[in-house]
């Protein structure tokens, strides 16, 4: 927290949404889901008392960091509770849980880390609803998955994955036939429930987003937006490369990747729907994230819960058979342990701390801007690693549009001019005064 004084262009768009709900921003980022905001607003209230400046984020990474240690601590117990309190447990946590992907986004206000517990105690939830429905697992699964929807709509997916784990899980099964079809019903109306929810809670969010519309429409005019800017970049298949995620295995830890389909294969034979369960889930994630053309590495990170779960079991499987095995996983795991060592402490670069915030610093307050703060497009900084995700546009690279400066700066609008064109800053209405930033490209 203390060296981290920068964040993504995702965390500063969740800033101002904080200050939207404090009333502080007149717009909401309407690309952003809204919980993680609500999550936040503690920090932004506390960083408005205490006067910190409007670029400071440690109040918000200290909130993140009680977030992703309750994210490390929830998918330990949940592990611990399926397997028991053992070397091998521990083992499968750290391979697949605290990974490279991990320290690169858990310093930094993230969507992408945390969803995986609640994913997880979802399967786990619905495998014990099939066997022993209760109206209160049904409510929980309600709200949990209302509010991973919450945080990104893409997580919609779990309940797919949910509701397609339960019925395979089934069928591998006892209990077999029409009698099953009771407990997925079950499922089904909880997840319709979940979606009705979400679908409301957006709609209130972007009521005042896209000009006047139907309250109801919000969502969809929002899926419409970002699609729309998306594809004016250019070829969405040009933009994220379809093998991305396949490039990047490495991401995800040597060990967890090397015994994800193991395990997969160990807990689909295993007769506990639990895990019969959750192994479905995680390859129909799978499936679906790679078929959606919209690709970064982070987004996958929500699958290392369920990863974890299946590397313990092939863990038991493979140690168990021979336990000489034990100093192979062991090796693989140092491996794993070395390069994330070196993520994690490369939050320690004057670049996190000082060099961007430093540039930051030298806008005025407010109340200091003398002319017209004029810019053509966002601003770019790239950390000074030699080394990034393959072709993922945005690891390593931290944007900051105009909009978020205004916001975040508390800037007039009728104070900020964008232009698109250099010849343009002769105009009348760039007065002397005024602070001129040109980027030729966005990076």
């Amino acid at each position: 927290m203390y060296f981290v004084r920068i964040d993504f262009d995702d965390g500063y768009s969740t800033i101002v949404n904080s200050q939207y709900f404090l009333g502080i921003s007149s717009d909401y980022f309407w690309q952003r889901g809204p919980l993680v905001a609500w999550l936040l607003v503690p920090a932004e209230f506390l960083a408005n008392l205490l006067g910190l400046g409007a670029l400071n984020v440690l109040p918000h990474h200290a909130t993140m960091i009680a977030i992703h240690m309750a994210y490390l601590v929830g998918v330990w117990i949940m592990l611990k509770r399926e397997f028991g309190a053992r070397a091998h447990t521990l083992l499968g946590f750290i391979a697949a849980v605290p990974t490279f992907l991990f320290f690169s986004y858990a310093p930094f206000i993230s969507h992408d880390l945390f969803p995986g517990a609640v994913a997880l105690l979802m399967v786990m939830l619905a495998s014990d609803q099939i066997e022993r429905p209760t109206r209160r697992r049904w409510l929980i699964l309600v709200a949990l998955g209302t509010s991973v929807m919450l945080v990104k709509q893409t997580y919609a997916l779990i309940w797919v994955a949910v509701g397609i784990a339960g019925s395979v899980s089934l069928q591998l099964g006892e209990n077999r036939g029409l009698k099953s079809i009771k407990p997925i019903l079950n499922l089904a109306s909880a997840a319709l429930a979940s979606a009705v929810l979400t679908w409301i809670a957006y709609s209130w969010v972007l009521r005042n987003s896209f000009g006047a519309h139907p309250l109801l429409l919000g969502p969809w005019l929002q899926f419409r937006g970002v699609l729309d800017y998306v594809q004016s970049g250019g070829d969405i298949a040009k933009i994220f490369n379809q093998w991305m995620y396949l490039r990047n295995l490495s991401a995800h830890g040597y060990l967890a990747v090397a015994l994800a389909l193991p395990g997969l294969f160990f807990c689909l034979r295993s007769g506990n729907i639990r895990r019969q369960s959750v192994a479905v889930a995680w390859l129909v994630l799978v499936t679906f994230m790679q078929l959606l053309e919209f690709k970064e590495v982070r987004y996958l990170g929500f699958l290392a819960p369920l990863t974890a779960l299946l590397v313990v079991a092939a863990l038991d499987a493979i140690i168990g058979f021979r336990r000489s095995y034990l100093w192979v996983v062991l090796l693989v795991l140092a491996v794993d342990v070395a390069g994330v060592t070196r993520e994690a402490m490369r939050i320690t670069s004057p670049y996190y701390s000082k060099e961007v915030s430093g540039f930051l610093d030298l806008f005025p307050a407010a109340d200091k801007l003398a002319g017209t703060l004029v810019m053509n497009a966002p601003l770019s900084f790239v950390s000074p690693e030699p080394y990034a995700f393959y072709t993922d546009r945005f690891h390593r690279i931290t944007h900051l549009v105009p909009d978020q400066l205004r916001y975040l700066l508390g800037y007039d609008p009728a104070r900020m001019l964008l232009i698109y064109d250099q010849d343009l800053v002769d105009r009348p209405d760039v007065a002397p005064g005024s602070i001129f930033i040109y980027c030729n490209d966005v990076l």
